[in-house]
């Protein structure tokens, strides 16, 4: 069963803020599955590419990443870390946006978190 968001509330004109989250698995080649009981209702994600995926929130006025982690299967193998970045052209009004990974090499390379890793994204979105 898919998490329900967090409501807030703040004063001032009306809108209303909730915080969701989104876990997902990476597999072979890419592939991405959602851990359903742990991600809120309406994120989907795409596929890996060359570490590069696109990420649908839930249809909202605005939204802001609070979190992003990488988590490798082996914390001991530095080459297995990596950091998300999105891309700034993100309308959650119209629907999705691109984000990649990198390693921790110098300089930093665009690659896919490594098979086995967890991605877990946390966001502030307001209706």
């Amino acid at each position: 069963m898919p998490l329900q968001g967090f409501r807030l509330y703040a004063s001032g004109p009306r809108t209303d803020l909730e915080v969701g989250y989104l876990k997902f698995e990476v597999g072979a080649a890419g592939a991405v599955t959602v851990v359903a009981g742990e991600t809120t209702a309406g994120f989907s994600i795409a596929a890996f590419s060359s570490g590069i995926s696109a990420l649908t929130p839930p249809k909202c006025k605005f939204i802001v990443p609070l979190g992003k982690e990488v988590r490798p299967p082996t914390l001991a193998t530095v080459a297995d870390h990596r950091s998300v970045n999105f891309a700034d052209d993100w309308d959650p009004t119209t629907g999705t946006v691109a984000f990649n990974t990198i390693n921790n090499d110098n300089p930093p390379i665009v690659a896919s978190p490594a098979d086995g890793s967890e991605v877990v994204m946390s966001f502030l979105y307001g209706f």
